[in-house]
């Protein structure tokens, strides 16, 4: 279920509806020998921090990948689903199959295995803080000219029509962070343009750091608690403690007079 294709998120083409910068870099590109003490011990906490969230997402993927492999209703339909990890995120690809497709041709209308896809990641997914973009995309092939409907319009449809299925399933619309139609911008096989892959949703759970305006903040938190921590008395030195009862003069053993005499 793992695809080895080139990810369409590294780089972000421009225009990408989250931060384009990399979450791997120092502030301002800094070298770590030009940074201050308190800069380092900020970039280390945010370093922490997106370890701990790489994990987590992980656990995320593991799970989903389990979900839809012992759910034997979704047997037909693996190759139609895609999980990778980006610099945005865990991202969750839905993908038409030639012959297999997940929406009804040129409409927004999903067919029932797709709904039930959907309520299978909505499950999942909901469990983590992430925010989500979802995103649709479609192929080369265009409408009519003197249409009124073009495939901007189908992608953003779709995408929406996504998301009401995943709030449908229980996940909360706070935690959706944009709906963004792509058209055929950007493709899954740029070089088969017309390819049935290309025709997509794809849901992504950003990683914070793009999302969160008060990420720095958030890590300067978490470095000023771990100095306070750091300040604490261990338990053993209490000052407060009683003193403790002084150890007793030792005594010189006098000699006993007379010889001993053993068996």
């Amino acid at each position: 279920m793992v695809t080895n294709i080139q990810s369409i998120t590294s780089p972000a083409p421009q225009g990408s509806s989250v931060n384009n910068s990399s979450p791997q870099k120092s502030p301002a590109g800094q070298n770590k020998e030009s940074m201050t003490a308190e800069e380092q011990a900020l970039e280390q906490e945010k370093q922490e921090m997106r370890e701990e969230e790489e994990a987590r997402l992980a656990e995320a993927e593991e799970a989903l990948k389990n979900a839809i492999e012992n759910s034997p209703e979704f047997i037909e339909i693996k190759d139609n689903i895609i999980i990778d990890m980006t610099h945005e995120g865990l991202r969750i690809q839905v993908i038409d199959r030639e012959g297999k497709p997940m929406f009804a041709k040129g409409s927004s209308r999903m067919y029932e295995k797709t709904e039930k896809l959907l309520q299978k990641i909505s499950e999942v997914i909901q469990t983590q803080p992430n925010f989500i973009s979802v995103r649709g995309h479609t192929d080369s092939l265009s409408y009519g000219r003197n249409s009124n409907y073009s495939n901007w319009e189908l992608s953003a449809d779709r995408a929406n029509s996504s998301r009401r299925a995943l709030i449908e399933s229980g996940y909360k619309p706070a935690k959706v962070f944009d709906v963004v139609g792509k058209a055929d911008t950007e493709l899954l096989y740029p070089k088969e343009p017309t390819n049935a892959g290309n025709r997509r949703i794809s849901i992504t759970l950003l990683r914070e750091e793009l999302t969160n305006p008060d990420y720095n903040k958030k890590a300067s938190q978490r470095v000023n608690k771990a100095k306070k921590e750091k300040k604490k008395p261990d338990s053993g030195s209490n000052t407060n403690t009683k003193k403790s009862t002084p150890m007793p003069k030792i005594v010189t053993f006098k000699k006993t007079p007379g010889s001993v005499e053993f068996p």
